[in-house]
C-alpha cells in the first residue's frame, strides 16, 4: 500500500510474532529490512522481489551491514 521502496527499515523483535508480521508487511511494500539479532551472526540477504511469496515460519535478517 505504502511505497517504501530504498527507504531502510530496523524492526526489534522481528523474529516471530507480531514483529514477523510487520518485517513481512515493510519487506513487501519495498523496503531494505534490518532485524537485530544479538549474538547471531548471519550473512545479509536482500528482502525478495513484491511478486515473491513471503515465505512462512521463522524470519531471519534481511539487511546490508
Amino acid at each position: 500500500m505504502t511505497d517504501f521502496t530504498a527507504k531502510k527499515v530496523l524492526v526489534l523483535g522481528g523474529s516471530r510474532g507480531i514483529g514477523a508480521a510487520i518485517v513481512r508487511r515493510f519487506a513487501g511494500d519495498g523496503a531494505n529490512v534490518a532485524l537485530p539479532m544479538p549474538g547471531r551472526r548471519m550473512p545479509p540477504r536482500r528482502s525478495p522481489p513484491m511478486s515473491a511469496p513471503v515465505p512462512s515460519g521463522p524470519t531471519r535478517p534481511i539487511a546490508k551491514r
